[in-house]
């Protein structure tokens, strides 16, 4: 995989945005809309984006954090409020979502984050912060996102299809690949662009929400909020059924290296 060709080639969001626009993509201000600045939360599917996004929302600090870059998002918000350009849709959400001086935070994977950077809407505001959310365990971000895939159960708020996932090895190194690649992508993106980027943990933010949610307060030059975390409204979907595809996908590591079981 060419990181430089993948950053090259718009992603499908960016590519139906621009059609949706034309060349009103790109913000050509001078000085800063907003005295906030823009949280982006870079991530990979299954990585605890929505468990973080959770608790960040339960601060009343900052705001937002849904896929608002999403094409379709984009589309259907901006025919309800009547936007005719994308910088327009960006300030309208900061408009509607940020109430109460609250920054706003969005959500954006690689090629979206891109989208952002070539069309300069960090410009708007007064600043850019990229909180970039991992899993230390790839593995088991891997047979999460195998499964989602073959359930369409991407929440446990959703009900999927109700199929009966099956153990995929094939494509469980194909999203280990891609996670892989997505991740240096959004590295290498933040240090081109001399972006501040906050590595944090799914399991960090498991094992201890309220220190690591000031650290990224702190990070961000947002106030830190006097928070105590509440029970997020998403919940752990993993079960043993994650342990098992995960235990036969080591299992095959060991047999395809030619190492005796341990």
């Amino acid at each position: 995989m060419s990181y430089l060709k993948s950053l090259r080639t718009p992603g499908r969001h960016e590519t139906t945005i621009k059609r949706q626009f034309g060349s009103r993509v790109r913000f050509e201000g001078t000085a800063p809309v907003f005295d906030k600045p823009l949280i982006l939360m870079a991530f990979t599917n299954r990585c605890g984006s929505h468990l973080l996004a959770d608790y960040l929302r339960q601060t009343g600090q900052l705001a937002g954090f849904g896929e608002y870059l999403n094409h379709d998002v984009v589309a259907n918000q901006s025919a309800e409020h009547g936007y005719d350009s994308f910088p327009d849709y960006i300030a309208g959400l900061q408009a509607r979502i940020c109430l109460r001086g609250q920054a706003l935070g969005l959500k954006g994977s690689y090629d979206q984050i891109a989208m952002l950077l070539r069309w300069n809407i960090g410009a708007m505001f007064r600043g850019v912060r990229v909180v970039h959310i991992l899993r230390e365990d790839a593995l088991a971000q891997a047979v999460s996102l195998s499964i989602a895939r073959q359930t369409e159960k991407w929440t446990s708020h959703q009900t999927g299809n109700g199929a009966a996932p099956t153990f995929q090895p094939k494509l469980i190194e194909s999203i280990l690949q891609s996670h892989e690649a997505a991740n240096t992508m959004i590295g290498l993106l933040a240090q081109a662009a001399a972006l501040p980027r906050m590595q944090i943990s799914y399991e960090q933010v498991m094992h201890d929400p309220a220190t690591y949610v000031r650290r990224l307060f702190g990070f961000c030059g947002v106030e830190a909020p006097d928070w105590v975390p509440r029970v997020p409204t998403v919940k752990k979907q993993a079960d043993a059924l994650n342990a098992e595809f995960a235990q036969a996908y080591r299992a095959q590591v060991l047999r395809e290296a030619g190492i005796n079981s341990l």
